[in-house]
């Protein structure tokens, strides 16, 4: 006889065990949620007005669809990259042909030292205005040889221009604009 109540003494100690823990877990939760603000009774009150809401707004005939904003998408940027927009070649002095450059432009300049009869001589060109006034007097000053056959200016004033070219020997500019 002993043997059956304890038998039924120790079965419901851990069926009440099992159960204090279970209520208590339920109470933490309900507790947390309503920290928060949260229920689960407010969140099926919130949907439910919405879906409400929504079903007014849409007509008996139509679907009710979720719209989403539509994804961004990767714009491409175009970094600029330096651009010929006039060559001139030739030998000896030369003005070039009027021609119309941006604010910031440069000049690439090359020259073949054996064009001429000591292997080396000046290649100079001023960047002037239509009106023959210098803009910039020196754009190009240097001796072409061997060890100096192309070199770059930078510009910094734009307009309507010529290059007065002077040089004992070959050459040839380029006009480059950044596009």
């Amino acid at each position: 006889m002993r043997k059956f109540l304890v038998q039924k003494i120790t079965m419901p100690v851990w069926l009440i065990a099992t159960l204090v823990f279970v209520i208590i877990g339920i109470v933490g939760s309900v507790e947390s949620n309503a920290n928060t603000g949260n229920t689960s009774g407010q969140t099926n009150a919130n949907t439910t007005n919405q879906t409400q809401k929504s079903q007014k707004t849409t007509s008996p005939n139509s679907t009710a669809t979720a719209t989403h904003p539509p994804a961004p998408t990767a714009t491409a940027t175009h970094t600029p990259v330096w651009t010929v927009v006039q060559t001139f070649t030739g030998n000896g002095d030369e003005k070039t042909s009027l021609f119309n450059t941006p604010d910031s432009w440069r000049i690439v300049w090359s020259c073949d030292p054996s064009s001429s009869f000591g292997g080396q001589y000046n290649l100079m060109a001023d960047v002037d205005n239509p009106d023959t006034t210098p803009l910039d007097f020196g754009a190009i000053n240097t001796i072409c040889q061997s060890s100096n056959t192309t070199g770059t200016t930078n510009e910094y004033q734009g307009g309507r221009v010529y290059l007065d070219v002077t040089s004992e020997g070959s050459w040839t500019i380029q006009v480059e604009v950044l596009k």
